[in-house]
């Protein structure tokens, strides 16, 4: 239980931290300033995620069922859309827009993901979108790498990519273990998803200084 509670208060922070940067968007509203939008949305979505799942929390709310557990798992697999496009925002579109074809084909997957939430025994041949994403995020870099791609030159690149280095293999930890569809639990990826919002809200800090 006192696992449960830590996870929960990492999640409300992470929650509330999202609010904070869609707040301080919605009154600076420059297009080139959409990496706080993204960062907020996926903070926000995780954090909820994180939240709703928690073993204290259900506790005292229940189990979601019906329409509750559908919405879960709609909001499980959206937040990565966000995510996606923050990444974006720091490595540009990739070798030929490599990163827009990620995101794309991670949406078309979601979207068979959700279509398919009442039949869970088809689905068991379809690899989730969070597996996708775990081999399909190295690959897509490599390949910009060996393309000659560069991405743009940004403030704190280095603290950016410990951040991002943690989160993906915290993710990749979790999702590895846990491959099927909905059978996600939380294990590591919170501390590495805490770690990686420090290093954004420190880099997208100063980032907006710079601009």
């Amino acid at each position: 239980m006192r696992g449960a509670i830590t996870l929960l208060i990492v999640g409300t922070v992470i929650a509330t931290l999202g609010a904070a940067a869609v707040t301080v968007y919605a009154f600076r509203r420059r297009v080139r300033e959409r990496f706080l939008l993204w960062f907020g949305l996926f903070s926000i979505l995780y954090g909820i995620v994180l939240v709703v799942r928690n073993s204290a929390f259900r506790l005292g709310f229940g189990q979601p069922e019906g329409i509750g557990l559908s919405v879960e798992r709609l909001m499980s697999l959206s937040t990565i859309v966000p995510g996606l496009l923050l990444f974006e925002e720091f490595y540009g579109r990739g070798w030929r827009s490599s990163i827009r074809l990620l995101i794309g084909s991670y949406c078309a997957l979601a979207a068979v993901a959700i279509s398919g939430v009442g039949y869970q025994g088809p689905l068991k041949l379809v690899p989730t979108p969070g597996t996708v994403l775990v081999v399909m995020v190295p690959v897509v870099l490599a390949l910009g790498r060996l393309a000659g791609y560069r991405p743009p030159l940004l403030p704190n690149s280095r603290v950016l990519f410990a951040g991002l280095l943690a989160f993906f293999c915290a993710f990749s930890f979790d999702r590895l273990l846990h491959t099927r569809l909905g059978n996600w639990h939380s294990g590591v990826e919170p501390y590495g998803f805490l770690t990686l919002v420090i290093c954004l809200w420190y880099v997208t800090s100063s980032t907006s200084d710079c601009r």
